[in-house]
């Protein structure tokens, strides 16, 4: 009787284990497709789980919502992405976990801008406006690599003073967009236009300004 007690409880202790192995949810076929601006990661779970992924650059810091329902087949969209970036994410499902990284694509050459709310936007995702005001052309991939997303003038300027209305032979990097000049031929740029509000911004040179009377002293 004591054998078959024995054998009995370690029967019910193997069942026990297999049926809390098949509760425990295993992360499997992950796979990720990313544009310039987002990434849809795709994955299965053994059991339905509510599940989450963290991503960011340098870190995990950034949390997708968690599903709002527990599902075997799990898509989430990782968005306002930067191009040519690489991202770090991990799949976090409850008792689990996957880890992995993705690029995202370069930017596309002609970005549309937009406004959603109180957002700026470049083509449908967030854009955080990184501000260059009159950037020469040999240091623009400098100025790009340290987070610079926007140059001021159309075509922006070169700093060569033979001829500054053509900057064709040192366009910007193509992860930084332009802010074009309205008083200008070239027209915008592709990121909207500004007024330029002095007179060397309007190609007036000084002997061709209003010659004031001299002020009179006062008291």
């Amino acid at each position: 009787m004591r054998l078959l007690a024995v054998l009995v409880l370690a029967s019910c202790m193997l069942t026990g284990a297999a049926a809390a192995a098949r509760l425990t949810p295993q992360i499997e076929d992950v796979a990720v497709e990313a544009s310039a601006a987002t990434a849809t990661v795709t994955w299965k779970t053994s059991v339905p789980t509510r599940s989450r992924v963290v991503y960011g650059v340098g870190g995990l810091y950034l949390y997708t919502a968690r599903e709002s329902t527990p599902v075997t087949a799990h898509i989430v969209v990782l968005p306002d992405l930067a191009p040519s970036t690489t991202y770090a994410f991990e799949i976090v499902a409850p008792a689990a976990t996957a880890t992995g990284t993705v690029t995202t694509t370069a930017a596309l050459p002609n970005r549309r801008f937009g406004v959603a709310g109180t957002h700026v936007t470049a083509n449908g995702s967030l854009f955080f406006p990184v501000l260059s005001y009159y950037q020469c052309g040999a240091s623009a991939a400098a100025a790009a690599s340290l987070g610079i997303n926007l140059f001021m003038q159309a075509p922006y300027t070169g700093c060569v003073p033979s001829n500054p209305n053509d900057f064709s032979s040192e366009p910007p990097p193509p992860s930084v967009s332009v802010l074009g000049d309205d008083y200008t031929d070239s027209g915008a740029g592709d990121a909207g236009c500004y007024l330029a509000d002095e007179p060397d911004g309007l190609g007036i040179a000084p002997e061709q300004l209003p010659q004031l009377a001299p002020a009179s002293n006062i008291g």
